[in-house]
């Protein structure tokens, strides 16, 4: 139900008793945007229950925002990370895939969404500086882009792979001279499976 790449099915067998079913397909996109809220509102109930599933749920509304943005109405999407940001604090997973949306499917959107998306980015980004070290020291190196730019499939390799590393050793002249956030960015980065960590260390 939270599928929005294309797909093709060529057929099953299914039946009930004597009747076959048939395969369900959307006439309209209000009857898409339906069958994806109606996953979104489920899942999100069971993260802001503290259901023992909560966790697996977050992970997979977290792995479908990126595709949700650009296909289903843009509030749906925002109402939903806004409640669970306020139930479970800062949701890197979900900055992650909205940056990722910014920067591979702003282009092939209306420039007000793009707008919208990108404003919603800031109010989902912390403020604290060890927060932000944490986010950009997560993933992979080039894996977090800078928000205000594109990706240029003309040119591939103008891909810039340094964005989160260069915002890691900005804040890390901060975080260094403050004994409280030194501490607890320590706390919060030898403990975690942070992939881009080195270079803020060092």
């Amino acid at each position: 139900m939270l599928q929005t790449h294309h797909f093709t099915r060529v057929g099953g067998s299914d039946e009930i008793g004597s009747e076959r079913l048939e395969d369900w397909s959307p006439k309209t996109y209000g009857n898409a945007w339906d069958l994806h809220g109606a996953a979104i509102n489920r899942l999100a109930e069971i993260v802001v229950s503290d259901d023992e599933f909560a966790e697996q749920a977050r992970r997979l509304l977290s792995s479908h925002i990126r595709g949700l943005l650009s296909a289903v109405p843009f509030e749906e999407v925002k109402v939903m990370i806004e409640r669970i940001v306020a139930h479970a604090g800062i949701w890197i997973e979900a900055i992650q895939a909205v940056n990722n949306w910014l920067y591979f499917d702003r282009r092939k959107t209306p420039k007000e969404l793009g707008q919208k998306v990108r404003a919603f980015f800031d109010q989902l980004m912390p403020t604290h500086p060890v927060d932000l070290v944490v986010i950009y020291t997560r993933g992979w190196q080039g894996g977090f882009d800078d928000p205000d730019a594109d990706f240029d499939p003309d040119d591939p390799g103008g891909h810039d792979y340094e964005y989160a590393t260069r915002e890691s050793y900005r804040l890390a002249a901060t975080v260094v001279r403050d004994a409280t956030m030194l501490d607890s960015a320590l706390h919060r980065l030898v403990t975690s499976d942070a992939r881009n960590v080195f270079p803020f260390s060092r």
